[in-house]
């Protein structure tokens, strides 16, 4: 049998999927080309007025907390798992375009295995009402074609990216629900500042300037992350020389307020 891409080949179409809707979203970014690198450099290096910029991307895991129990939880996104794997393995057969694919589902709803196949040709065709061209996207919601099937088997919204450069199609899940804001996430974004400090010094090695880009999204709960206005931002102490927030299903971000310290 033919082996599948590593983790790390996964991990970084992921990354490179997660910068390209950052740079459409921040006219900050640099445009051009860009390289992928193994630590100790950051992620990502954007050649930057003679020097570059470097972008170390991680994900802002975000749980409201579970009423029924995490195994069961844990149990319906495996199943729904299984049907993203399905859906990918026929939009590959039929030789489609490289597309990521990115799948918000009603807030604790069972899928049965028995429902596996169906569920993943249903995603399968409201995919391809409309492929968008690559560096656009395409939105199956209320009240656009397709999404009442959709809805009666779980899906709240289905975005479809044209990716720009070929690759493997990903499926991707997130969960509508309770939405956190800042004040509610706080303390993990705090930790996730924590976690990468000690890297910075290291990515400076590569590149003059280093952003952070949080990327928010849903895993065994909840989450659809929606920036409120209202929202009172906090600041964060750090050596990054700037940072973003970013709902990758929703496509908003913020910069993140900084006290930034000596950088080392």
């Amino acid at each position: 049998m033919k082996g599948g891409p590593s983790h790390s080949d996964r991990q970084k179409a992921s990354e490179r999927f997660e910068f390209e809707r950052f740079r459409e979203l921040c006219s900050l970014v640099p445009e051009g080309p860009y390289e992928q690198r193994d630590p100790p450099c950051a992620d990502i290096l954007v050649p930057a007025q003679g020097s570059f910029l470097g972008v170390e991307l991680t994900s802002f895991l975000l749980d409201a907390g579970q009423s029924d129990g995490g195994s069961r939880a844990m149990s319906r996104d495996r199943e729904k798992e299984r049907v993203l794997e399905a859906a990918k393995e026929s939009w590959n057969a039929e030789g489609l375009p490289p597309v990521f694919v990115n799948v918000t589902w009603i807030e604790r709803v069972e899928v049965a295995g028995s429902n596996r196949t169906a569920l993943a040709e249903a995603l399968v065709r409201a995919a391809k009402l409309e492929i968008p061209r690559p560096g656009y996207r395409v939105a199956r919601e209320y009240p656009s074609a397709g999404w009442k099937e959709l809805q009666r088997l779980g899906v709240d919204r289905l975005t479809v990216y044209g990716l720009k450069d070929p690759g493997e199609t990903g499926w991707h899940s997130t969960w509508s629900g309770a939405i956190p804001g800042f004040k509610a996430g706080a303390a993990e974004i705090g930790r996730l500042f924590l976690e990468k400090e000690p890297c910075v010094a290291g990515y400076r090695t590569y590149a003059s300037e280093i952003w952070l880009l949080i990327v928010a999204h849903g895993r065994n709960a909840v989450s659809d992350f929606h920036f409120y206005e209202e929202d009172e931002t906090p600041s964060f102490t750090t050596s990054f020389d700037r940072a973003f927030l970013m709902s990758q299903s929703r496509g908003e971000f913020r910069e993140l307020r900084l006290e930034v310290q000596g950088n080392g």
